[in-house]
């Protein structure tokens, strides 16, 4: 286990580095500024979603730039839970976060996380599949905003490994007005990206894309309700 450390936003920022996987999440946030496009939305925010949120380091990167924001984490993973509460106790970052233990999922049943070799890329599929893997509860968005309490999400940021579309196709009208800031990695080329941005523009949403420098299939979309 090795330890990170940036200035960032005149702050010093430590991240403790588990394996290769938070130490890649590390630079993408850090030093190549991947959720860059979403820096003024994080400053005007009361209230962010970090879904998908990893070992925390999206949390750490938007405290940084908003002390004053709710964050909510969600993760399914139980060892990226508990590196999440280290990273926030090694920056004194831990009030005004709330971590839910679990996925966004489309459609209520029951869900196991398929886990990967590394941290990063594990994979929430229905529990009927077949698959090995840990028993973990799904919330759709609608029973996220109930759990947190919360009446508008001023940014949601989505890393949750190539199921974006499905889960942004099953939103309806009440889901989608609760959205003001949209930030997301999409996985799996043009196809996915061309109908993410599609449903945001639908949606009344101006959009911008980033593609990956490093991996043509990959990128983040930024998506801000106009208006």
């Amino acid at each position: 286990m090795n330890q990170a450390e940036i200035t960032f936003q005149n702050k010093k920022i430590c991240g403790i580095w588990r394996e290769e996987a938070d130490e890649s999440v590390w630079f993408e946030i850090f030093k190549y500024g991947e959720y860059r496009a979403a820096d003024e939305a994080i400053r005007q925010a009361t209230t962010i979603f970090d879904i998908g949120a990893h070992a925390g380091f999206f949390t750490l990167y938007a405290r940084a730039i908003n002390p004053k924001a709710q964050i909510v984490c969600v993760e399914p993973d139980e060892n990226n839970i508990e590196a999440i509460n280290q990273n926030l106790k090694f920056n004194n970052m831990q009030s005004k976060v709330k971590i839910i233990p679990g996925a966004l999922v489309s459609e209520q049943g029951d869900y196991i996380l398929e886990i990967s070799k590394d941290s990063h890329n594990h994979k929430v599929v229905k529990k009927d599949q077949k698959i090995k893997g840990r028993t973990i509860v799904g919330y759709k968005l609608s029973d996220l905003i109930a759990e947190s309490g919360v009446k508008v999400v001023d940014l949601l940021k989505m890393d949750i490994e190539g199921a974006e579309v499905g889960i942004i196709e099953a939103w309806n009208k009440s889901d989608w007005s609760v959205l003001r800031n949209i930030v997301l990695e999409y996985h799996g080329g043009n196809r996915p990206k061309t109908k993410i941005e599609k449903i945001l523009r639908e949606h009344g949403f101006s959009v911008r894309l980033f593609p990956s420098k490093f991996d043509k299939t990959m990128g983040i979309v930024f998506g801000r309700r106009k208006g």
